[in-house]
């Protein structure tokens, strides 16, 4: 530097300088960054969290090419025609299916605030589906609602269907034949126990009950389940069924209009149901139930 001093040097990692501090002169100006290139894309982004990647963004696993793939764009300059064959020699049906199928699954997850969890096993479940070519014919939307419902149960975290369908507006029937597609490429989740059990407790939440009617509800309902009476009844149904008759001895002012309200079923179904299990509601009811005179009509 013209001050020649030599201790008066800092360097700017930001511009890739070397400056002098007392006559501002530049004494090196492309300097070579040598500070870590390690970038973070983890899901806890810490400064502790470890999950470096040298460049560009994060790998996608479920992806064919783990996300990198390269995106030719025409800006005006006459090879439109160009473009557009390598677009379609470079990403075969699949790998277009798997990326409109994904983006439907992030779009469809935020709608519906799903678990980081829920979304990776829907991908998953989403890409095996591809594989076997099984999207022909189908409404991508549909297939990826019925997707989400199967992760979400399997996960433990089981959604209302109705509610699913009304919040992605899909169409019931064909999300109801997409299900019994997903199915048979989904892993086996839990049991139909525990699945009834989880909405149960999801719906307990939904109403604030108390505690003793929450444990009696629980009570009732795995009785149900372990006798098979309702033998492909939704699961909303069964802990409705089971809140509702808990309720009648410890809570009575949780109507059926409550019940139904919250558990997305409609009043007939709920009664229906009720009416069908009475005659064996002294094989349903914990035995701290069992003398109460509420139960002792012969109809609901």
């Amino acid at each position: 530097p013209n001050c020649r001093r030599i201790n008066t040097l800092r360097t700017d990692h930001a511009r890739g300088e070397i400056v002098c501090k007392e006559c501002r002169v530049v004494v090196e100006d492309r300097l070579v960054d040598q500070t870590s290139e390690w970038r973070n894309f983890s899901a806890e982004a810490s400064s502790h969290a470890s999950d470096p990647n040298r460049v560009g963004g994060p790998r996608d696993e479920y992806a064919s090419d783990s996300g990198f793939n390269t995106t030719i764009i025409n800006r005006g300059t006459g090879h439109a025609s160009l473009v557009k064959t390598i677009h379609k020699t470079s990403q075969d049906a699949g790998d277009k299916s798997l990326s409109k199928g994904f983006m439907v699954i992030n779009d469809f997850s935020g709608i519906l605030k799903l678990p980081i969890d829920i979304v990776n096993a829907s991908r998953e479940l989403f890409r095996r589906i591809v594989k076997k070519k099984k999207l022909k014919g189908r409404n991508l939307e549909s297939v990826v609602a019925a997707v989400l419902y199967v992760s979400a149960k399997q996960m433990n975290n089981p959604r209302n269907l109705k509610e699913l369908i009304a919040k992605t507006n899909t169409v019931k029937k064909e999300v109801g034949r997409c299900v019994r597609l997903v199915k048979q490429f989904s892993t086996s989740g839990g049991s139909t126990l525990e699945s009834n059990e989880i909405i149960l407790e999801h719906l307990c939440n939904k109403l604030d009950v108390e505690q003793k009617l929450k444990l009696a509800a629980l009570d009732i309902s795995k009785n149900i389940t372990r006798k098979e009476l309702f033998g492909g009844k939704s699961p909303y149904t069964i802990a409705s069924v089971a809140l509702y008759l808990a309720a009648l001895a410890i809570d009575p002012t949780l109507t059926q209009e409550k019940i139904v309200d919250r558990a997305n079923i409609t009043v007939g179904t709920l009664r229906v149901a009720v009416k069908d299990i009475w005659h064996l509601r002294k094989d349903l009811l914990p035995n701290y139930l069992l003398d109460n005179p509420v139960y002792a009509t012969e109809k609901p």
